[in-house]
């Protein structure tokens, strides 16, 4: 029972964590006015300091170009991984699908073409 509770705490805060990456990379789109190579930079980066989670993807829905956002346009980042519920020696009983999510408003105006 004790090995259950510590492996939905560890759950609980790989949630956490992608809830934090999900919010930098709403952040970090925000000021750009899209996405780019330091987007996909800073996702690594993120996605690799949380222990827990596997698979871990990102993905940017807008109604303009994600790569060139117009100032003032919604945006929305969605942050997908695995981790598993398991018990004594890591058994890995239960994969469970987390998502973490985020909007944002470009604030980049970019000049017409």
């Amino acid at each position: 029972m004790i090995a259950f509770i510590i492996n939905v705490f560890q759950v609980i805060s790989v949630k956490q964590q992608m809830d934090h990456l999900a919010d930098q990379l709403v952040k970090q789109i925000q000021l750009n006015g899209g996405e780019n190579d330091d987007t996909n930079s800073l996702f690594t980066y993120l996605a690799d300091q949380i222990s827990g989670a596997e698979g871990l993807t990102y993905d940017v829905d807008s109604p303009d170009d994600t790569d060139q956002i117009q100032i003032g346009t919604p945006f929305y980042v969605s942050v997908s991984g695995r981790c598993h519920l398991g018990g004594f020696w890591k058994l890995r009983l239960v994969p469970i699908t987390i998502r973490a999510s985020g909007a944002g408003v470009s604030e980049h105006y970019w000049k017409p073409r």
